[in-house]
């Protein structure tokens, strides 16, 4: 029993050093459109590129990070996928860029991290569901002309909206 035990204990030591090259081999950059790609590094995802990012079905691509994404910066991003930041409750901050045309299907549902976003210009279009239940989110500033919103994309979410 005693061996059985010894045995036990030294393939759970040989185990954590194989764990911990699984974390540092972890994707911290790559794809996420045509055009698009993903970096992630110290609570903040930067997205760059051109056009349109994909929307996801489940998760998008930097989920390993979901706990630990605080802030997220885009850069080139016409359309910001479905799904892409759903139940990110660590997000605090989004910048936008200047070039935001459309917020994609559920894109910060459930963001209650969320308290105030500023969007540019260019921004025309709230997806549906897009920030349904951002239960912190007490402010929304549009600088451009007034959107247009998608079904419930404001659901359950208190902030005003100035324009």
């Amino acid at each position: 029993m005693k061996r059985l035990l010894n045995l036990f204990l030294v393939l759970c030591l040989l185990a954590v050093p194989v764990f911990a090259e699984e974390l540092e081999d972890m994707e911290t950059f790559g794809t996420c459109g045509e055009d698009m790609t993903w970096a992630y590094e110290d609570g903040v995802l930067t997205i760059e590129g051109e056009g349109y990012m994909d929307d996801f079905e489940e998760d998008a691509p930097w989920a390993a990070f979901k706990e630990e994404i605080k802030r997220v910066e885009l850069d080139g991003v016409e359309y910001i996928g479905a799904r892409a930041f759903t139940d990110y409750d660590e997000l605090e901050t989004v910048n936008f860029g200047s070039d935001l045309y459309e917020i994609g299907m559920e894109a910060f549902k459930g963001c209650d991290g969320l308290t105030v976003i500023y969007l540019p210009a260019s921004f025309k279009v709230f997806g549906e569901s897009s920030f349904n239940s951002c239960s912190e989110l007490t402010s929304i500033h549009c600088s451009g002309r007034f959107p247009s919103f998608r079904m419930n994309c404001l659901w359950n979410t208190f902030g005003k909206i100035y324009y």
